[in-house]
């Protein structure tokens, strides 16, 4: 049977390809084959252009964020990772535009923290053409205006988009209009200045110093200058509570975003950089295969496998990165498993910078804690956080898995147990045994000889923290090491003092309820018994803490 060339689907197949070729001339535009082929041809350049179009503008975007930060005196890669961390989500386009459109004003991260009493010109800070830097200016911030005074009656040639369009010029043409601009607007804000009688308004170095970078960045190129559109505002001081001080209508719409962004961007990696501190990492070799790194929070162990770094606890925000650093010195297996004994963050933080591939175990009532993170009972400011660090991180870090009473991971000399035995430092302590090693990590429930922090917040007990220790000394055997929380490695013997020491001040709690007494007063008056050596001195928040603890398991207010 004859294949038919002429059916109703080939025929409107064709039909449609000419349809698409319409605009073509002569027989691209009436031969199917022709035709077909320009479409085709079409298509595909359509297809690239779109992708180099998109490249270019990104480019663009870029370039046009960069200079306008650079006139804030912040790098953009250091901008953008602080909108990120400022949880503001603009994209370039957007971000682009207000840079183009708007020029970078009181935007002194000092003063917005409120560390200078008056806000710094961030335009005298670029350097000038010979790599100079500026003079900082202390004086009131004013308005940077347009290059060229607009109200003197020879203005000087604006760059910008606003500029008349115009033949691309040598580099050395570049520097003689820049010294002829400077020139000539000097002397225009001196008679302006002595026509007024006042000195408002930033001096037009102010200005020439910012697209003075830009002229000279983008001098050996062709391509008109992407410089930023500087325009006439007042002065906005974004943090300032009297209405007075806000300009009104369209001066202070797009000004106010710019600043906003701005101060969003910077103040957190001010902030970041007053609390940095150099983060050093001890390693304490136990046995050869595994390691308990000190600093930063929590003790970590870091157990190595035959097939991968099993770690225990990731420290405080900021940490995680430290430690996976640290364990590359020590191996180059890479890390398999984290396990999180509770919910704190000193021990959970660092969760988020570790790789996603990274299985994350914890007690089924570590998991609930850690989708809240609740401060401890303890801490100074008790307010809840709108988002946690894992929401912060698009829910990374967060458990994969989760244990009720007893978990087991991997065999032989690998072998790990995980052990829940009750409330105590919190409702989910995990205690992580390691059988061929004779070590258990119990972290904070153990945190070392010091008086325990019972977190009310997140289930901890001051009844129950003995009777939790006990079942953990009595249920796993064969131990020869403990790992604290934050102290030194300890013995069975010093946990069965613990023991003691937990469940006699449980038993004080129930006398000096008895006894009437309050909470304050047995906040005040307890003392650690002298038989136990070695504990450091009461914590007088975490004494009280406890107390309350205890009279409100038993019963009292």
């Amino acid at each position: 049977m004859p294949r038919v060339k002429r059916g109703t689907n080939r025929r409107d197949y064709r039909k449609k390809t000419l349809e698409r070729a319409s605009g073509f001339f002569l027989t691209k535009s009436k031969l199917n084959r022709a035709a077909q082929e320009a479409v085709e041809k079409a298509q595909k350049y359509a297809y690239v252009g779109r992708k180099q179009k998109k490249r270019l503008f990104r480019s663009l975007w870029i370039v046009r964020i960069g200079a306008a930060c650079k006139a804030a005196g912040v790098s953009y890669s250091r901008f953008m990772h602080g909108l990120k961390l400022a949880g503001i989500e603009l994209d370039r386009k957007i971000l682009a535009e207000i840079a183009y459109d708007d020029h970078l004003q009181c935007l002194d991260p000092e003063w917005l923290m409120g560390q200078r009493t008056k806000p710094m010109c961030l335009g005298r800070q670029l350097p000038t053409e010979q790599g100079k830097e500026g003079q900082e200016r202390d004086e009131e911030c004013h308005s940077c205006e347009r290059l060229g005074d607009e109200r003197s009656e020879e203005p000087v040639e604006q760059i910008g988009r606003d500029a008349a369009p115009r033949e691309p010029r040598a580099p050395d043409r570049w520097r003689q209009t820049l010294e002829e601009s400077e020139a000539k607007a000097q002397e225009h804000q001196t008679s302006d200045n002595a026509a007024q009688g006042s000195s408002h308004g930033a001096t037009p170095e102010d200005t020439l110093n910012i697209d003075r970078f830009l002229m000279l960045k983008y001098a050996s190129g062709a391509r008109r200058v992407p410089t930023l559109h500087l325009k006439q505002i007042e002065p906005v001081h974004i943090l300032s509570d009297n209405p007075r001080d806000r300009p009104s209508g369209g001066q202070m719409r797009r000004s106010i975003v710019l600043g906003v962004l701005i101060a969003a961007g910077v103040l957190p990696m001010v902030f970041a950089a007053q609390q940095s501190q150099p983060r050093v990492i001890e390693v304490e070799k136990l046995k050869d295969n595994l390691f308990v790194l000190k600093g930063g929070g929590g003790n970590t162990a870091v157990f190595l496998t035959a097939n991968g770094v099993v770690v225990v606890d990731a420290k405080n925000p900021g940490w995680g990165q430290p430690i996976l650093d640290k364990i590359k010195t020590l191996t180059d297996k890479p890390v398999t498993t984290l396990i999180n004994t509770h919910t704190h963050g000193d021990h959970v933080s660092g969760n988020v910078e570790f790789p996603a591939t990274v299985d994350i175990v914890v007690q089924e009532n570590t998991k609930t804690s850690m989708m809240k993170m609740i401060p401890n009972s303890t801490a100074a400011d008790q307010t809840v956080p709108a988002k946690t660090i894992f929401e912060q991180n698009g829910g990374r870090g967060l458990p994969k898995r989760t244990f009720k009473d007893k978990m087991t991971l991997f065999k032989g000399n690998d072998e790990i147990d995980l052990y829940y035995f009750g409330r105590g430092h919190t409702n989910g302590d995990a205690w992580v045994f390691f059988p061929a090693l004779r070590v258990v990590h119990v972290a904070d429930i153990f945190s070392g000889k010091n008086i325990p922090l019972l977190d009310a917040n997140n289930g901890g007990s001051a009844l129950l923290i003995a009777d939790s220790l006990e079942k953990g000394y009595n249920g796993i055997k064969n131990v020869d090491t403990i790992i604290t929380g934050h102290s030194t490695q300890m013995t069975p013997a010093d946990l069965k003092e613990y023991i003691a020491f937990n469940r006699e001040f449980a038993n004080d709690m129930r006398a000096a309820m008895k006894a009437g007494k309050s909470i304050d007063e047995v906040a005040a008056t307890w003392k650690i018994p002298t038989k136990y050596t070695g504990y450091a001195p009461a914590d007088p928040n975490r004494l009280k803490n406890n107390v309350a603890l205890a009279y409100k398991e038993l019963g009292g207010k």
